[in-house]
């Protein structure tokens, strides 16, 4: 495996949790910055984390119809300072296949994740994520973070060495208190992953509509491959795409994506 990090960003969603939006949710603006004066889009954060964890491009993949996104970061360099490239979603049945899309480009490096719509803190978090895949060699690595709310899905129990043990995908845990928000993974992963999405379509009812990445992280665990993770204890996370998430926004003044979390 080789060391270079490739970010992959999913952008294939229809944001209906915020309702009808007349741009893509990837581009709400959250503040706006101090310097500059231009308004900061959610989705800037997660490709600020892919740019801190050395990431030089990064895969946006979109639907159809979604083409105010390329309009606003067009080549990347200037807004970002990563080279971007556009794909379109190979599937729309969920995340898993969103980040299968990219696969012939990716072959041999580091991949690396995070959403769209969600602030994180620390915002070098990732590049922790990143030096611990690098340290252990693992299938995958998640980026941990305290969890507060409900849904109780995407909750994880970890060993004394940070190894993922158990993942909870649809229930409520005994004790765990830990979501993740960051993801890397390597080619072992990324056959896993694409092999789990062809019996899936192979298989799947004709009443349930998406195939979800907690499902294959849960078969994951439990085939055995190495999910390792680091966390951020004191870190925090803000879900723009989620009701809580809006009316905590409500509240803050943003003027950095570095300082939000202390707004």
């Amino acid at each position: 495996m080789r060391d270079d990090v490739v970010g992959i960003v999913p952008m294939a969603g229809h944001g209906t949790r915020l309702g009808v939006l007349p741009f893509s949710k990837e581009l709400y603006p959250v503040g706006r910055d101090a310097a500059s004066q231009q308004p900061l889009v959610v989705s800037r954060a997660v490709l600020e984390q892919l740019r801190r964890a050395g990431a030089t491009r990064t895969f946006l993949v979109l639907r159809d119809g979604k083409w105010d996104i390329p309009a606003h970061y067009r080549d990347g360099i200037d807004r970002t300072g990563i080279h971007l490239a556009y794909v379109m979603a190979r599937l729309p049945f969920g995340v898993p296949f969103s980040l299968d899309t990219p696969r012939p480009f990716t072959v041999g490096s580091i991949m690396a994740m995070g959403f769209p719509d969600i602030l994180l803190d620390p915002p070098d978090a990732l590049a922790g994520v990143v030096q611990r895949h690098r340290e252990t060699r693992a299938d995958v690595v998640l980026g941990l973070f305290p969890w507060t709310a409900p849904p109780f899905d995407d909750l994880v129990e970890t060993d004394g060495d940070g190894r993922v043990v158990r993942y909870y995908a649809d229930r409520e845990p005994g004790a765990t208190a830990l979501t993740w928000a960051l993801m890397t993974w390597g080619r072992r992963f990324s056959d896993f992953m694409h092999a789990a999405g062809e019996t899936w379509l192979a298989e799947r009812r004709q009443d349930c509509e998406e195939f979800r990445l907690s499902w294959v992280l849960a078969a994951a665990v439990e085939a055995g491959l190495l999910v390792q993770s680091t966390s951020f204890p004191t870190g925090q996370m803000l879900d723009i795409g989620s009701p809580m998430g809006q009316s905590r926004l409500e509240d803050l003044t943003i003027t950095s994506l570095d300082g939000w979390a202390g707004s």
